[in-house]
């Protein structure tokens, strides 16, 4: 029965062991395909994120030339034009362009700090998440060597206490075979004092019998001389 159980718990440590192997493949292969996918990812949000910034650039590039020819339109006319109503409308509408191109730069500055920000707010995000994800691999390893040394201390001790029961049943075993072995010697022993005993009693009681009888004997064969 013993050794029966001891198999038993064995085949189920075993078990129990790849279980514990299959369980953490699959949690480093689902990190991997995580990890990679978001890798992937990045790759793709960064190169779209290049190409919206090369189309925001271009963008800008085209309204600047558009402002900027029809201001440098605008102050040719008003260089050659020789009529003042004329000349004061043409600058009316210099003064009104050259303010929406300065409204269009200061929103184009506007949007570029706020770029830049957002760029700065990214960063400190990102860092932020690469320092938890290197304290929950810290604690993930830190826990995980812990169990184990915990397991391993578990299994220590149980084993031990194996062998301190095996070795206490040793031991009753053996403090029993050695008592029912002097007990037996013994007993043979006060059973032969018992018969010798005996046999010496048999012997003194039938020795005092004869002497009885030939003392009574003698007492006759006297009695009857007297007569």
């Amino acid at each position: 029965k013993k050794r029966l159980e001891e198999d038993q718990k064995a085949t189920e440590e075993a078990l129990q062991a790849e279980l514990d192997k299959l369980d953490d493949w699959k949690e480093k292969t689902e990190q991997n395909i995580e990890d990679n996918s978001n890798a992937r990812i990045k790759v793709l949000e960064a190169q779209s994120d290049a190409l919206d910034a090369q189309s925001s650039a271009d963008d800008r590039t085209a309204t600047h030339k558009e402002y900027e020819s029809k201001i440098s339109d605008l102050q040719s006319q008003i260089k050659y034009s020789h009529d003042d109503f004329n000349k004061a409308e043409l600058q009316k509408q210099l003064k009104q362009e050259q303010a929406e191109y300065q409204k269009e730069l200061n929103k184009e500055a506007l949007d570029d700090k706020k770029t830049a920000l957002k760029k700065q707010e990214d960063t400190i995000k990102d860092d932020a998440d690469k320092q938890k994800a290197n304290i929950e691999s810290i604690y993930k390893n830190k826990k995980s060597a812990l169990n184990k040394e915990l397991s391993d201390s578990k299994a220590y001790y149980t084993k031990q206490k194996t062998l301190m029961e095996a070795d206490k049943k040793a031991q009753l075993a053996n403090i029993d075979t050695i008592y029912n072995a002097n007990k037996t010697s013994l007993d043979t022993q006060l059973e032969d004092y018992k018969t010798f005993y005996t046999n010496k009693l048999t012997d003194a009681n039938l020795e005092a019998e004869s002497e009885k009888m030939i003392m009574q004997k003698s007492q006759d064969e006297i009695v009857a001389l007297l007569n």
